[in-house]
């Protein structure tokens, strides 16, 4: 948040465009089957990670009421990229698939977690799109498909050939399975 705050404040003295990335966790809290999450949506954070962005963007938005902040909020879906190395469960799960080791993925009460995976490139294709528009205010950038962690096993033992098989970890509480409503990003 310090951190932020000193950007904030460049951007404001400067009068520029700030362009900041959040993301699905800012949603991570409901329960549901699937959500699709508008930008209208109210937040409802889970975690330090979803407590965190949260944060960052309360304080855009008092900085925009009470300063004239200018900037644009992506709230982005999981992303993934080779140069990333996140999230971490795909290249785990690749692994275990060249190494012909058994895949552990996880089934909550509601079943297997999905989500709605973001290459990197389209995260930054969007960035630009931003900066190129002249875009302010919130804007949900994602796939708009939820794809269950089991699926993307499968496709990975598919794809590499593997002999894995799939384990599965029961775990006692619900999976958020935030789909992000691209609606406005693609318009």
């Amino acid at each position: 948040l310090v951190q932020l705050k000193n950007v904030v404040d460049v951007c404001e003295a400067n009068d520029v465009l700030l362009v900041n990335v959040s993301g699905w966790e800012v949603y991570a809290g409901y329960q549901a089957d699937q959500l699709i999450a508008s930008e209208n949506l109210p937040q409802m954070p889970m975690g330090v990670l979803g407590e965190s962005k949260y944060l960052c963007e309360v304080l855009l938005g008092h900085h925009r009421r009470a300063y004239g902040l200018r900037y644009a909020m992506l709230r982005a879906s999981t992303v993934y990229g080779s140069s990333a190395g996140k999230p971490r469960f795909i290249f785990n799960f690749l692994a275990k698939a060249l190494a012909q080791e058994d895949i552990a993925a996880h089934q909550y009460q509601n079943g297997y977690p999905r989500l709605d995976l973001l290459h990197a490139d389209d995260l930054a294709e969007a960035m630009i799109a931003v900066v190129q528009t002249g875009f302010e205010g919130v804007v949900n950038i994602g796939s708009g498909t939820a794809v269950s962690t089991t699926q993307v096993a499968e496709m990975l033992i598919a794809m590499t050939g593997s002999a894995s098989r799939i384990q599965h970890r029961q775990i006692q509480r619900h999976f958020a399975n935030i789909v992000m409503d691209t609606t406005l990003a693609r318009s």
